[in-house]
C-alpha cells in the first residue's frame, strides 16, 4: 500500500493535480463567476418576456460592454426558483426598495447581464 504525504509529491505531481483542480472549477458550474452590485440599487423599469424578467437597475454601470442598456439584466425563466425570486423582485420594484444583486459575470458581454439572487431590504 503506497501512502502519499507531502514528501512523496514531486513538482511534476503538483503540477498535475493543479491542472486537474483548475479545469474541475472551470466547469463546475456551482464556482461559476459572480459578483455583487452592491446596496443600494433600485429597480427603474421592467420588461418581461418569453425567456424572463428583464430589469434595468440605477447606479453605477454593470456591464459597460453591453450591446443594450448598460445595467439591463435579466431573471431567466429557467432559474430553478423563479416564481419567487421574480415575485420578489416585482415587490421591490412596486415598492420602491433597496437591493444587491448577485450576478453572473459570465454573461456581461450579453444584453441582459444573468441574476443568480439578490438581497432586498426595507
Amino acid at each position: 500500500m503506497t501512502v502519499f504525504n507531502n514528501a512523496s509529491h514531486t513538482p511534476a505531481l503538483r503540477r498535475i493535480l493543479a491542472i486537474i483542480f483548475a479545469a474541475l472549477v472551470a466547469v463546475h458550474p456551482a464556482l461559476a463567476a459572480e459578483a455583487w452590485t452592491g446596496s443600494g440599487r433600485r429597480i427603474i423599469g421592467i420588461y418581461p418576456q418569453t425567456g424572463g424578467l428583464t430589469f434595468y437597475i440605477n447606479g453605477v454601470v454593470i456591464n459597460p460592454s453591453s450591446p443594450c442598456e448598460p445595467n439591463r439584466m435579466i431573471l431567466l425563466k429557467t432559474h430553478l426558483n423563479y416564481d419567487v425570486t421574480a415575485g420578489a423582485l416585482l415587490t421591490a420594484f412596486a415598492m420602491d426598495y433597496p437591493m444587491s444583486i448577485n450576478y453572473d459575470t459570465t454573461t456581461t458581454t450579453q444584453c441582459d447581464t444573468v441574476v443568480n439572487r439578490m438581497q432586498i431590504s426595507k
